[in-house]
């Protein structure tokens, strides 16, 4: 008697343990969907980014140099000033 009831057991954990298998298995599948999804989000977010650090980087080169003209620029019309002036 014992042993029956210890064979439906044993049925009974395996059923369970074979649903459990395969909804775990389920949800690593989901989980492995997100991760690619997430990590393909995050590659597009970072290529933006250096693209916009790039973008920034190119235009403050350009006012430094705009910057460098104009200090240029007034030390020039500083020392003609000086020169005219009696």
């Amino acid at each position: 008697m014992y042993a029956i009831r210890d064979a439906r057991l044993d049925q009974k954990l395996d059923g369970v343990d074979a649903r459990l298998t395969h909804l775990f298995g389920g949800l690593d599948q989901k989980l492995d969907g997100v991760d690619a999804r997430l990590n393909t989000r995050t590659d597009a977010m970072r290529a933006e980014l250096v693209a916009e650090i790039r973008r920034l980087d190119t235009r403050m080169d350009g006012m430094d140099r705009e910057l460098r003209t104009a200090i240029d620029i007034r030390e020039r019309l500083a020392a003609l000033e000086a020169r005219r002036a009696p």
